[in-house]
């Protein structure tokens, strides 16, 4: 499987959560995320195969930790100067999230940006069981 390039990588996911914003269907958005690469900031480099990664985490204002995930690595950069201690980067597809992502987390995509949305525990929960559903359908 090829990786797209990458700021053309997150244009699709980027148009869905603007779509989503202003009004738009959350479950096309929820489609959008699992076809999407998403990046994840590291603290260490990952290298060819990653076997143990500590990704950046958060505290939302809601009250729970929420894996950081960006549409791009330009805006992965540009948030860099945040978190210092997470200089690595990995563009992932955005169905690895949920499998790394613990039960007590969220997932906070393009915190700070225009273009951006938090998915609580309870989303990340429902999203597991879709994304499970549909491969037992398959």
């Amino acid at each position: 499987m090829g990786v797209p390039p990458p700021e053309e990588a997150g244009a699709a996911l980027e148009a869905a959560i603007a779509a989503a914003q202003n009004g738009g269907n959350l479950d096309d958005l929820a489609s959008a995320f699992m076809a999407s690469h998403v990046v994840v900031m590291l603290a260490e480099d990952p290298g060819p195969d990653p076997q143990t990664i500590s990704p950046l985490t958060v505290s939302t204002p809601q009250g729970y930790l929420a894996l950081v995930v960006f549409t791009t690595a330009g805006k992965c950069s540009r948030w860099s100067h945040n978190a210092p201690q997470y200089p690595h980067a990995l563009l992932v597809r955005a169905e690895w999230i949920l499998n790394v992502v613990g039960d007590d987390y969220g997932v906070a995509v393009n915190p700070g940006e225009a273009v951006g949305f938090s998915m609580p525990p309870h989303g990340v929960a429902r999203m597991k069981a879709r994304v499970g559903q549909a491969a037992q359908s398959r």
